[in-house]
């Protein structure tokens, strides 16, 4: 009944209007209402609603109570001309917009702007009054470089709008604003860069977040669920930062990003594995150093995900491709244990995914210690015990090492779960099992799709000028400038 009422269009009458207006909004001590008498006899009703918290009360006593006070005192306001002389009066100092229905009136204070509301108009005015609680800008804690932007976004839209602004400075820059969420709608952003975007990305974009229907937008990964080619995949297919730089070179090269209000993270499509295998400090170093260290990625990459079940594959079937010396110590070690290989590698990867989750939840003075301990104790237990050999725990640890090494969670994240699945197979067939499993990994990826984008570009399908800025090699920058303008003058000539 009441969203019904707040449908309706804004009355003649101010106290019913205030009346409505208060049923929704309840008796909160954050609702500022201030009622106003004006004109020759204080026959006018003119009654400002803001919130406090969402709302620069000083800005509103500044640019919209006191510009009342002085139109008041030059012009005789009547209630036919009071609407026209405050509009006028208050568009010196603030931008002023219109709403015609109450429930226009309360999503906007609701947003933090101010809302006019007079007697005898079925209109009120709004005036932007926002200023919103937010954090300063800090620098990214999951997406850390040595050389490079220490500057991160923050929860404020607004900010984060800023921060790219700053960096693109291009007239073509875009920002497409639209509300997301039935009960509490969220600001959200699609931006671009106009003439350079991918027309094809942002119309699916478009089309797709139109989809998107939920009651509240908390972070930008609600939105990534809706859009993603593949929702059942485990692999991400959208990319979120918090890093301004890497959004600026994804807008340059052609994609689309979407900011939200209420989080940092910035999605950025179409996205390929590599971009999760990639970090910013690769192109603010030298190119022969950076292609070193994305080799040293792509291995951690792989060890991370294989490691486990070939140390399983070997122990269990083909001893004879260990050296002697070497299977000699294995088999001493694990004379006592009382599991199999591949029971012994799940317990104690399972136990290391226990000591990473607390780590994380442990409070951060403490986080540190406890999980240093936790493993050096409960795996000298383990091996004391007979559970687990030696071997095996320098085979996790080597394991989770790698892990670290990649440069996002979101692409480390489905290593941890393919991992269990590689040891029960390499326990179960050896080596037969890990190619079979490896190849599955594989034939999923190349199947993928990031909004028309093949997942593996520019592996699979092969493309040669991709392969300057590849997973195995980054060019110098002048070759690299010279291979994206003329990608660019392709594009063009393709599209007239």
């Amino acid at each position: 009944m009441k969203r019904r009422r707040l449908e309706k269009e804004l009355s003649k009458r101010l106290e019913e209007n205030v009346h409505r207006i208060e049923e929704v909004l309840g008796e909160n001590p954050d609702v500022v209402i201030r009622r106003l008498l004006l004109g020759a006899y204080r026959r006018v009703s003119v009654t400002v609603i803001s919130m406090e918290g969402l709302s620069d009360l000083d800005f509103v006593s500044e640019y919209v109570i006191a510009p009342i006070q002085t139109c008041d005192a030059q012009v005789s306001l009547t209630r036919t001309n009071a609407l026209a002389h405050l509009s006028e009066a208050l568009n010196a100092g603030a931008r002023v917009g219109e709403a015609r229905t109450c429930a226009a009136v309360v999503e906007s204070v609701l947003a933090g702007k101010t809302a006019l509301l007079i007697d005898g108009s079925d209109v009120a005015l709004i005036v932007n009054t926002t200023k919103l609680p937010s954090r300063p800008i800090q620098e990214p804690e999951a997406e850390t470089v040595v050389h490079g932007p220490r500057e991160g976004f923050t929860e404020s839209l607004g900010t984060t709008m800023a921060l790219i602004r700053n960096r693109v400075r291009n007239a073509g820059l875009r920002f497409e604003s639209l509300s997301i969420g039935r009960e509490s709608p969220t600001p959200v952003s699609i931006v671009y860069i106009e003439g350079v975007v991918d027309e094809d990305v942002l119309a699916k974009v478009r089309e797709r977040i139109k989809r998107v229907d939920v009651d509240v937008v908390l972070d930008t990964a609600f939105i990534e669920e809706f859009i993603c080619d593949q929702p059942y995949t485990i692999y991400p297919t959208v990319l979120s930062t918090e890093r301004p730089d890497k959004v600026t070179a994804a807008l340059l090269e052609g994609r689309v990003a979407i900011a939200a209000q209420g989080t940092p993270f910035v999605l950025v499509m179409p996205a390929t594995l590599w971009d999760f295998l990639t970090s910013p400090e690769d192109y603010y170093e030298h190119p022969v150093m950076m292609t070193f260290v994305r080799w040293v990625r792509v291995l951690a990459y792989v060890i991370a995900l294989t490691l486990p079940s070939l140390y399983v594959a070997l122990t269990s079937f083909h001893q004879e491709m260990i050296p002697t010396t070497l299977a000699l110590r294995i088999a001493a070690g694990r004379e006592g244990t009382a599991f199999p290989a591949v029971v012994e590698a799940l317990l104690l990867e399972m136990q290391f995914e226990l000591l990473r989750e607390a780590g994380l939840r442990i409070p951060r003075k403490v986080g540190t210690a406890v999980s240093i301990v936790g493993v050096l104790v409960i795996g000298q237990a383990l091996v004391a015990a007979g559970v687990v050999s030696p071997i095996l725990i320098t085979v996790v640890g080597a394991t989770a090492i790698a892990s670290f090494a990649v440069p996002l969670f979101s692409i480390s994240a489905p290593t941890r779960l393919l991992k269990f699945p590689l040891m029960i197979l390499a326990g179960t067939f050896g080596f037969y099992g890990i190619v079979f499993g490896v190849t599955l990994i594989l034939t999923h990826l190349v199947t993928l799709n990031s909004f028309g984008r093949p997942y593996m570009t520019p592996l699979a399908p092969l493309r040669p000028r991709g392969l300057y800025d590849s997973p195995l090699l980054r060019a110098p920058w002048w070759l690299l400038v010279r291979r994206r303008r003329e990608g660019a003058k392709g594009r063009v000539h393709d599209q007239e």
